[in-house]
């Protein structure tokens, strides 16, 4: 993700990066909603973590960084 936006000629803020990735993630529920109405439970690795639901709970556990001198650091 990160790799993404630094490859961009005019980069955009972290807000908004971190809207454009959540807007990802709620299209790719969506559109499993869309195409199978009676869905009872998905686990898909998104762009913001790990996204787990079963109805009627949502479950994301966030990727984790660190900001180091060379970029950042998974934990």
């Amino acid at each position: 993700m990160t790799e993404a936006y630094s490859c961009q000629q005019n980069p955009v803020a972290k807000p908004y990066q971190r809207l454009q990735t959540f807007g990802v993630d709620v299209r790719h529920i969506a559109q499993q909603y869309l195409d199978k109405p009676n869905l009872k439970s998905i686990e898909f690795q998104g762009r913001t973590g790990l996204i787990q639901i079963s109805n009627p709970h949502i479950q994301r556990p966030p990727h984790c960084f660190e900001n180091i001198r060379k970029g950042i650091r998974s934990l």
